[in-house]
């Protein structure tokens, strides 16, 4: 029972990591984090010594052999809801801590004066610690723990078992009540899916990882060149003309490809809204997508009013197949990537040739300005598959985006309407959730649902306009666009 009572007094530090994340404070420098780091370090390094491995191991084995017996009770519910995850979120957070943040933490020993006796501690510890992630991820990626956790029927756990017997030799205290490890603490519970199913791996680099790869605390970067921030490769930089890039990420429903979604998935406002809140499922998607470009952002920054180059697929479409119908191109700039969403208008489309309040809104639309615009577009969306923490940091209701990010818009009458979002200028929420997005893009299935907002009666109801999705990509695949 060593090992809940541990686990239990740092819990509220682990808990205010949460509700810091929330607020969207993830810098380390800031006083706050600092602070719940300073706290945090403590079991973090006692998490390194081989006594509490051990205590650790034996912990799991136990709760393992509760399950298997069918014999689990509260001790273990409490075990898999605050101790074991707080164990895990510690391990992740101080892990990825700089250099000179971890100089200023508490430290449990003086390191070896020699350089080679430093680095075997240094690997000794790091295995020590992926043995208590594997050792964890085991017992809460199992089936019946996560149904037992789900299941909040009232008396599904039971108060004492012979498990919890021998989990606890704890004696009681003075008035005869039961000793801390059998106190269920209901106000802090963790969720257990916030540590992803992945694979475990005993390379010493990948224990700190306890969202299978991805920073379950990611803080926001000091801004850098474009250059140093895209992905390093070997020799000179990858590039690639339209056509190779349209080969590599194409249309279709495995990993590093991108489709339309159905729009009919996505609430928007009713008729009523303005009197009522209500919503209800859009209709489908009233433009037709044609192209997804997800590329790197090349030595010379990010390329604006892609529309009008030549090299992007707005032009290349147009050489290859004549099509001149009104395009609507979106360009996202989240480095070290871009992404070009291009989607074309349909003349002969009912809902465009009848005065519907969907008309009404997008020849409104079209003809006001930029800053008008700004405050009409909002995109809505959602993670179909992917991290917890991604689906944590994304907003779950749809967003006027021009407000949050900076938004250019060039708009060719009769051609085309583009729709520049650079996230660079966004605030610190926003960093942080296209941090975050960026760093789980090959376990990242993300749609995106494009809406103008109906702010007025005889621009309701909404209707998506566009609705697209994007799978599992592979960042080693991405190039730069070549001129």
């Amino acid at each position: 029972a060593v090992v809940d009572e541990v686990a239990r007094a740092f819990s509220p530090w682990v808990q205010k990591v949460y509700a810091l994340r929330a607020k969207g404070i993830f810098a380390e420098e800031e006083p706050q984090v600092f602070e719940v780091y300073r706290h945090l370090a403590p079991l973090y390094n006692l998490l390194q010594r081989k006594a509490a491995v051990d205590a650790v191991m034996e912990t799991v084995q136990l709760t393992k052999k509760a399950f298997d017996d069918k014999d689990a009770d509260e001790v273990c519910e409490e075990r898999c809801r605050v101790g074991f995850p707080s164990i895990l979120e510690t391990i992740s957070c101080l892990d990825r801590l700089s250099p000179a943040t971890s100089a200023l933490l508490p430290k449990a020993a003086a390191a070896p004066d020699d350089d080679e006796d430093q680095e075997k501690s240094r690997r000794s510890r790091r295995h020590r610690l992926q043995r208590i992630v594997n050792g964890i991820r085991e017992v809460l990626e199992r089936a019946d723990v996560k149904e037992a956790l789900a299941d909040t029927t009232p008396g599904r756990w039971r108060s004492q078992s012979k498990s919890s017997a021998s989990l606890d030799t704890t004696p009681a205290d003075s008035e005869g009540s039961p000793s801390l490890t059998r106190r269920i603490s209901s106000q802090l519970e963790l969720p257990p899916e916030v540590f992803e199913e992945g694979k475990s791996s005993d390379d010493e680099d990948g224990y700190f990882s306890a969202s299978s790869g991805e920073e379950a605390s990611p803080r926001p970067r000091r801004k850098k060149s474009f250059t140093l921030g895209s992905p390093k490769r070997d020799g000179a930089e990858r590039t690639a003309d339209m056509s190779r890039r349209m080969e590599v990420f194409t249309r279709g429903c495995g990993s590093h490809t991108w489709q339309a979604w159905d729009a009919r998935l996505c609430k928007v406002r009713s008729a009523s809204y303005l009197k009522d809140k209500v919503k209800q499922p859009s209709g489908p998607a009233l433009l037709e997508l044609l192209n997804c470009d997800l590329f790197l952002i090349g030595e010379d920054g990010p390329m604006t009013h892609v529309a009008a180059k030549e090299g992007f697929f707005p032009a290349h479409h147009r050489q290859r197949t004549g099509d001149t119908r009104f395009l609507f191109v979106q360009t996202w700039v989240f480095p070290p990537y871009q992404a070009v969403i291009t989607a074309a208008v349909n003349p002969e489309a009912e809902w465009l040739r009848s005065d519907s309040p969907q008309s009404r809104l997008w020849k409104a639309f079209l003809e006001s300005d930029n800053e008008v615009r700004r405050q009409l577009f909002k995109v809505a969306m959602s993670v179909e598959q992917g991290p917890w923490l991604v689906r944590k940091v994304l907003p779950s209701v749809p967003v006027v985006i021009g407000t949050k990010v900076k938004m250019e818009s060039y708009h060719s009458p009769g051609d085309h309407l583009e729709l520049c979002f650079d996230t660079v200028a966004g605030g610190n929420v926003e960093r942080v959730g296209v941090t975050t997005c960026c760093k789980a893009l090959p376990k990242l299935q993300l749609v995106i649902n494009c809406i103008l907002e109906g702010q007025s009666e005889e621009h309701l109801p909404e209707n998506v306009f566009l609705s697209v999705t994007a799978s599992n990509m592979d960042p080693s695949k991405f190039f730069v666009p070549a001129t």
